[in-house]
């Protein structure tokens, strides 16, 4: 067996003396959870202070978070945050004497509050803007008209499944249009949508013995490109 040098005996020592592992890794955790429990502590405060709220709606601060980071990272976040966030809004909604309620969180922020069309393709980051009527504004913003409408909505209730939640802002969507409730379009109605085959207009449900209007008009194209293919054969 070969001995180690002086030299890397120094090197190991001096490595076992200042290099303290976990447990410089745990302070900085405990200092990065501080920092977030303070901005939030923080934020709270300014919320009731300018606001003075008699309500606050919410969507259920316990469940997982996701930010743009790596797994590791973001689980610690998530963990860190998301019990905080329910544990301070209560504690100041009883110090305060206001209400908190929470509601259905599901497309909250990909539903528009002007027209009811909802879609992922709606939000794009931190903007939001509807595909159907074009309504523009902060995803934050969507995401909190549609939660203070959701407290009295019969239909969505705080546990029901999501994929019941998009049928039913489809179907009022689609209510819109057939009664020609433009929103914010003027002249924008049923058969002017059809007519302009906005492409995100698939997902609204077809009434029963009506074709899907995706089939329709990818049938439509398919004509058109066989009637074009034969006039340039001949």
């Amino acid at each position: 067996m070969h001995s180690r040098s002086p030299r890397i005996e120094e090197k190991v020592e001096r490595l076992l003396r200042y290099n303290l592992g976990k447990q410089k890794q745990n302070a900085k955790f405990e200092h990065y959870k501080a920092t977030l429990e303070k901005e939030i502590n923080t934020a709270i405060n300014q919320l009731t202070k300018n606001k003075k709220p008699s309500i606050l709606v919410t969507e259920d601060l316990r469940h997982a978070f996701s930010y743009d980071k790596p797994k590791c990272v973001n689980r610690k976040l998530s963990n860190w945050l998301r019990g905080t966030l329910q544990d301070r809004v209560a504690f100041k909604a009883l110090a305060e004497g206001f209400r908190h309620e929470q509601v259905n969180a599901a497309y909250g922020s990909q539903g528009c509050p002007c027209c009811d069309f909802v879609d992922d393709k709606n939000r794009n980051g931190d903007r939001f803007q509807c595909l159907h009527c074009g309504h523009e504004d902060a995803s934050d913003r969507v995401a909190a008209m549609n939660y203070a409408k959701r407290l009295d909505d019969r239909e969505i209730q705080r546990y029901t499944p999501y994929r019941e939640v998009k049928s039913i802002l489809l179907n009022r969507f689609r209510r819109r249009l057939e009664m020609g409730q433009p929103i914010t379009v003027p002249g924008r109605t049923l058969e002017t949508v059809i007519k302009g085959r906005p492409p995100l207009y698939r997902d609204v449900i077809s009434q029963p013995g009506e074709k899907n209007l995706t089939n329709r008009t990818v049938n439509q194209r398919a004509k058109q490109k066989k009637h074009v293919f034969r006039n340039s054969s001949d």
